[in-house]
């Protein structure tokens, strides 16, 4: 079931962020607070399993720049490589188009090869790189963008 992050989730989502992502610090209950109050810019999609939260993709909408960022993206580890992180940019992609968003963004750990391989599967091209930008370890990010593909007529 997708649904959208509502206040109630935000404890489900750090323990699935912990899960995934243990060394990460940055995102709290109140970091997650302030991201899913924010429905004029941020939205936050959930995807659950028999009442269980098993993956979730966050983004900020940039009008000015027709730009999506991806914020956060994580997926249980038993329920990895079954395409749910796919379908979950999929879902963002399809908003993208249908709200004429040109291009989605994000950043990656230099050291998640995992992940830098699902985002070039799904289309993602490598535009550079961030130093330090992690707080927790001041590893260097990976930049990436995605091309939103326009509907073909016919």
């Amino acid at each position: 079931m997708l649904c959208h992050a509502l206040v109630p989730d935000i404890p489900e989502m750090l323990a699935l962020r912990q899960q995934v992502a243990p060394a990460e610090i940055a995102w709290n209950f109140s970091v997650f607070e302030a991201e899913v109050k924010n429905t004029q810019q941020k939205l936050y999609l959930l995807l659950r399993f028999q009442d269980r939260l098993v993956a979730f993709i966050g983004a900020e909408f940039y009008l000015h720049k027709a730009e999506i960022h991806v914020t956060n993206l994580a997926v249980a580890k038993e329920f990895q490589r079954q395409g749910l992180a796919t379908n979950l940019l999929a879902s963002l992609e399809e908003l993208g188009r249908q709200n004429n968003y040109r291009t989605i963004s994000l950043e990656v750990r230099k050291s998640n090869l995992i992940a830098q391989r699902l985002y070039i599967k799904f289309g993602f091209l490598v535009i550079g790189t961030l130093k330090s930008y992690y707080q927790s370890n001041q590893e260097d990010a990976v930049v990436m963008k995605y091309l939103v593909k326009r509907k073909t007529k016919g």
